[in-house]
């Protein structure tokens, strides 16, 4: 089985995080959907998301291309990535910039990782707001 990673807020799923969800699907055959912490995202954007982490969790396992659904670890925030050890992760494409970060901390637990930017989908319509290029939080 083939899996891939994605990190992300989703704070209030939409169609543009759903066609997220289906590019990643192209790579793999089991999506993990990583959700930032409520106080991460606080930290990181000044601002508490406007869903709670067990909101965001729940509406993401609703979706259909999701297999799984966790939230990062406050403690460690490359445990994630060391426990779920993906074959592939794809980063959203305001997330592009994460990506020799990635490859390093992946290779750093002995994890061969490809990593893909996805698409933009509308992006006028769909880019996050309010947290630029931070939507990736490793935990």
């Amino acid at each position: 089985m083939k899996k891939v990673l994605v990190f992300g807020t989703f704070d209030g799923v939409h169609d543009g995080h759903r066609n997220f969800f289906s590019q990643a699907n192209e790579y793999g055959d089991h999506l993990i959907v990583v959700v930032s912490r409520d106080e991460t995202v606080e930290s990181v954007c000044g601002e508490h998301p406007k869903h709670d982490e067990i909101s965001r969790v729940s509406d993401l396992l609703i979706e259909d291309d999701v297999d799984d659904v966790v939230m990062g670890f406050l403690d460690d925030k490359e445990r994630v990535l060391a426990e779920h050890r993906p074959d592939v992760i794809v980063l959203g494409f305001t997330q592009a910039s994460y990506e020799d970060d990635l490859k390093k901390i992946m290779k750093e637990h002995g994890v061969d990782v490809e990593i893909i930017v996805a698409e933009s989908y509308l992006e006028d319509e769909y880019k996050p707001s309010g947290f630029n290029d931070q939507e990736i939080y490793v935990d």
